[in-house]
């Protein structure tokens, strides 16, 4: 940053002002949107007067710095950090807890529910919302004491528990208990050393495969109940 400035520093003192398109160039033939091959092309334009083009010596003492200019940018496009196992881990994490992406996220999904609605079932089989929800908890609370060091309390196996046990009058707790524990478990993965978040990376990227699966669970059956507000879906 400091070199820029003392780039343009020098142009002003010059008389000359870099400009810097306002907008970036529409999609075509040698533009490379920002996220794919990594950085845009970047375009510096400088103004000729008359004397300028009378006179190349001019021109040159204009341009050269003007150049510099688009080389400092353009280093400082390239820097950008690329995407590491941690922060692919924690985004995929926060796409199923918090943040609506590509499909509607775990909040958005149990969201404005009164207790009799998430204890509601189609009578097919399927279950209800707070039993998908407390089925969650479950296994992501031990998810998160097993990232602890913590021992989880001993499990009989059977998985039919971790969906009945659900109980409407706790409704509110299990779906402030499931964010919370949902958000424990990113902060332990943006905190833990590289090599603690290469050995949980197996453990992890299952959690959000999990969650979204059963996100979809969710939304279907509010869609069956009529308590799917269409206005929440992903766009």
């Amino acid at each position: 940053m400091e070199h820029a400035a003392a780039v343009i520093a020098d142009l002003r003192q010059a008389g000359q002002e870099p400009h810097l398109p306002d907008r970036q160039p529409p999609l075509g033939a040698g533009y490379t949107p920002a996220g794919e091959a990594g950085i845009r092309p970047i375009e510096i334009r400088i103004r000729l007067d008359y004397n300028d083009r009378r006179r190349p010596e001019d021109y040159m003492k204009k341009l050269i710095p003007t150049l510099a200019l688009a080389l400092v940018v353009h280093a400082g496009a390239q820097q950008k950090a690329a995407p590491t196992l941690r922060s692919v881990l924690i985004e995929q994490l926060r796409s199923t807890h918090s943040k609506s992406d590509s499909f509607v996220c775990l909040n958005v999904a149990v969201a404005n529910l009164t207790a009799e609605q998430a204890n509601w079932t189609d009578g097919k089989g399927n279950h209800s919302v707070g039993q998908l929800a407390y089925h969650l908890l479950f296994w992501t609370r031990r998810d998160l004491q097993n990232l602890r060091g913590e021992k989880p309390a001993k499990f009989d196996g059977n998985n039919d528990k971790t969906f009945t046990d659900f109980d409407a009058k706790q409704w509110g707790e299990t779906v402030r208990q499931l964010d919370q524990t949902l958000t424990d478990i990113e902060k332990i993965v943006a905190s833990a050393s590289d090599a603690q978040v290469a050995k949980w990376a197996p453990t992890l990227e299952p959690i959000s495969i999990h969650t979204a699966y059963h996100i979809g669970e969710i939304v279907m059956v509010r869609k069956e109940q009529g308590v799917w507000d269409a206005n929440k879906g992903v766009k």
